[in-house]
């Protein structure tokens, strides 16, 4: 297929990123049984599922004009630039300084290949790392891949929060008393509370950061699980309550970084199959955990 360049496909679509105050870190056509042109966005506020949508409709016109592939069909794809992106520019490593990177070298130095280390320095041929106290520089062309470093720690939590829910389910029958309808509104109320409380926590990640709302929502469920701590037969129905209502609250700020964690790793035509995988593995740790 015949494809025009993709700094000229960039070039066209710059005034639209422009006047949206959206920067376009990389445009990306990939060939082969279904074309892509994907278009690697960023903004000073991260980027979410509304904004590749309103950009995605923003440039569909002009690509119509531009034809960059010449009459033949193609996917359009708007997404973040992704978690596992190599940092190749200098703003790429402005915008990473401070937080911790994995680093990937050729060929080994003392004894490794791989490196996790705070970035702290950058002056376009050597990169200067923090290794738990230890300061590490590296040559550029001696890095094979460079990239954020990802914490899978409370991804490892939200399964461990699925395994123990069969157990909650006994715990709360016959050691509560509670009856299967009272639980049945628990779960609706734990629904409703998590769905709308979503949004907020999305747009204050936006505005903030992941880290900051994922740290506020573990500590909202650490007040629901100390309230727990004093939750007997005779206060059930009201502190029980109390706690699912702050647990929802928490777990969807938490569920809306697992779906960002997503967003980032996964290329966009994967991204269904592997929010479909990760609820099966959760449901799965929960279903083998009643076979205990």
């Amino acid at each position: 297929m015949k494809i025009m360049p993709v700094a000229e496909i960039q070039a066209g679509l710059q005034p639209i990123a422009d006047e949206m105050n959206i920067e376009i870190v990389e445009v990306e056509f990939k060939q082969g049984h279904s074309p892509a042109l994907t278009v690697y966005i960023d903004t000073e506020n991260g980027v979410d599922l509304d904004t590749c949508e309103a950009f995605h409709r923003a440039i569909d016109p002009v690509l119509d004009e531009i034809d960059p592939t010449f009459g033949a069909p193609y996917t359009l794809n708007v997404s973040s630039p992704g978690l596992d992106r190599p940092l190749k520019t200098q703003r790429d490593y402005d915008k990473a300084m401070g937080q911790k990177v994995e680093v990937k070298l050729f060929a080994p130095l003392m004894g490794k290949k791989f490196f996790e280390a705070v970035l702290v320095g950058y002056d376009g041929n050597c990169v200067s790392l923090d290794e738990n106290g230890k300061a590490l520089k590296l040559e550029v062309s001696k890095i094979a891949k460079i990239c954020k470093a990802i914490d899978f720690d409370f991804v490892i939590w939200h399964i461990a929060t699925n395994s123990a829910t069969p157990f909650y389910g006994t715990y709360l029958i016959k050691e509560l008393g509670f009856s299967l309808q009272f639980v049945s509104i628990l779960s609706i109320i734990y629904s409703l509370v998590r769905a709308s409380v979503s949004t907020f926590w999305g747009k204050f990640a936006d505005k903030n950061s992941f880290a900051s709302m994922v740290c506020i929502c573990l500590g909202i469920a650490g007040v629901g699980f100390f309230v727990n701590i004093f939750t007997v037969p005779a206060n059930g129905r009201n502190f029980y309550t109390l706690y699912y209502a702050l647990y929802a609250i928490a777990m969807g700020g938490i569920n809306s970084a697992l779906t960002n964690l997503v967003f980032d790793m996964v290329k966009p035509q994967m991204r269904s199959n592997a929010l479909a995988l990760s609820q099966a593995v959760s449901g799965l740790a929960g279903f083998l955990t009643t076979l205990t």
